[in-house]
């Protein structure tokens, strides 16, 4: 993904700049910054923010990581691409959203903490659930059961809370949108998520291969959710499945995998897209994503 983000700006006249931990090899188009340990990456980000005009954020919610990072920028917050620190903190912690998203009359499954909620009697063994980290991403971790006494509760792996909700049978579908403080937001094309097991796993890819109806009840329901959301702004993605009640599973605060399928049927650079959605008047020379 990195690689065809890179692409993307340098299509767009704009130069990559982007931090690179030296243990490991990265290939992609642009110049890369040498990462030594640890303890130098908030420096480093800071000191590129400097130079930057805009800033492109690209973490996982896990563990916090996605929002210490928008901690780090605080001072660069006007450069931001990333969707804000306050909507980013909402999305990362699925049991508040879905509890702010019920609230809101959005279509979500029923659900909340886990085991609160399935030791209150509520869950039914003819009925399927889904047990997974409040702030995890990528389709990690997750597990289908029937009853509480379906989960191991020593072998779950460390995670700040869980949360279970049931399952929606239906397809697995997300929508991305660009988020503008001067413009509508963007919806973009609906995509199909794939598995790497049925009927749920981690994340493979999307599909570009929905029907015209799935598509429309997609964005209709896409539309709603960011209606709703606090400072919808910057690349976000809204993850759901549609089927016999079509509901909303969680929004992604950044930007995710399936840039790279939008990214070969949409008319427009996505990239230069953020950066127009960004700042109507400004005029950028370059674009630095960190």
């Amino acid at each position: 993904m990195l690689q065809t983000i890179c692409e993307d700006f340098q299509a767009a006249n704009y130069e990559p700049i982007v931090p690179v931990d030296c243990r490991f090899g990265s290939e992609f188009t642009g110049r890369k910054v040498p990462v030594n340990s640890a303890r130098d990456v908030v420096s480093v980000l800071r000191r590129l923010a400097k130079e930057a005009n805009c800033i492109l954020i690209i973490a996982p919610e896990t563990g916090g990581c996605l929002l210490q990072c928008l901690d780090w920028m605080q001072d660069f917050k006007g450069k931001l691409l990333n969707p804000g620190y306050e909507f980013t903190k909402l999305a990362s912690d699925k049991n508040s959203l879905q509890e702010f998203l019920d609230q809101q009359q959005v279509p979500v499954p029923s659900g909340g903490k886990f085991p609160d909620w399935l030791m209150d009697n509520r869950w039914s063994c003819a009925q399927q659930y889904v047990l997974k980290p409040s702030d995890g991403c990528g389709g990690e971790n997750l597990k289908l059961i029937k009853s509480p006494i379906d989960v191991e509760f020593q072998s779950l792996p460390a995670a700040a809370s869980w949360r279970v909700e049931e399952f929606a049978e239906g397809i697995a579908t997300s929508v991305s949108v660009i988020g503008s403080a001067c413009f509508a937001p963007l919806i973009l094309p609906p995509l199909r998520q794939a598995f790497d097991r049925e009927p749920i796993g981690r994340f493979a890819r999307c599909v570009a291969d929905l029907s015209g109806e799935i598509s429309r009840r997609a964005t209709e329901l896409a539309s709603k959710t960011v209606r709703v959301l606090p400072n919808p702004v910057g690349f976000f993605g809204v993850d759901m499945v549609i089927g016999i009640r079509d509901v909303v599973i969680e929004v992604n605060p950044r930007i995710t995998l399936s840039y790279c399928c939008l990214r070969q049927i949409v008319e427009f650079n996505l990239a230069a897209r953020m950066v127009d959605s960004f700042s109507s008047s400004a005029e950028f020379s370059q674009i630095q994503p960190v």
